[in-house]
């Protein structure tokens, strides 16, 4: 039972998110950048309720912005704006995969 945390708002739907939006990049698709934002906000939530890292809680507005650089054209911009995600995303797998094979 406590496995559950960490699927919720740890790497896998944060893997998720991510794998949607870049998908939704791929077909130029803005409404998948909206569900992958929302896959992302437990994340987020999670990050954000640290001291140290209290702005995180916006990560999942960046894919929000991303859909309106894409619907209006801008594909570029829409790539750029989704980097801090993509890294946090990166460093968040990576710890979580650092603490399980510690246990």
């Amino acid at each position: 039972m406590e496995a559950w945390p960490v699927l919720v708002f740890g790497a896998p739907l944060s893997i998720a998110g991510l794998a949607v939006c870049v998908v939704g990049l791929l077909l130029k698709r803005p409404w998948l950048l909206v569900v992958g934002g929302i896959a992302l906000v437990p994340s987020s939530l999670y990050l954000g309720g640290h001291p140290g890292f209290g702005i995180l809680w916006l990560l999942p507005l960046l894919p929000l912005l991303a859909a309106m650089a894409l619907q209006r054209g801008h594909v570029s911009v829409a790539c750029f704006v989704l980097v801090p995600n993509a890294a946090t995303v990166v460093w968040l797998s990576a710890t979580t995969l650092l603490n399980l094979g510690t246990r």
